[in-house]
């Protein structure tokens, strides 16, 4: 079948991190991601992190709002 649909170099472990990698870019959480994979530590998870820069864009932009309404004076320290 691979030879078929011309795949030549194909793992099965490349479905696993095509899921990964979609998982990332979709926004959701590494730690959420690691369940999802199994992975046993967050480092391995990790490697995914490179394929949505974007999200840590979003994250900042979300910092921003905070402080520009105000709503960080309602954080406990």
């Amino acid at each position: 079948m691979l030879r078929e649909c011309g795949l030549a170099d194909f793992r099965f472990h490349d479905l696993r991190h095509t899921c990964g990698s979609w998982l990332v870019q979709s926004g959701v959480a590494l730690a959420d991601v690691k369940e999802v994979l199994g992975h046993s530590t967050i480092r391995m998870t990790e490697r995914y992190a490179h394929n949505a820069p974007e999200n840590s864009r979003a994250a900042v932009d979300k910092l921003n709002a905070l402080t520009q309404t105000g709503l960080t004076s309602t954080v406990e320290h």
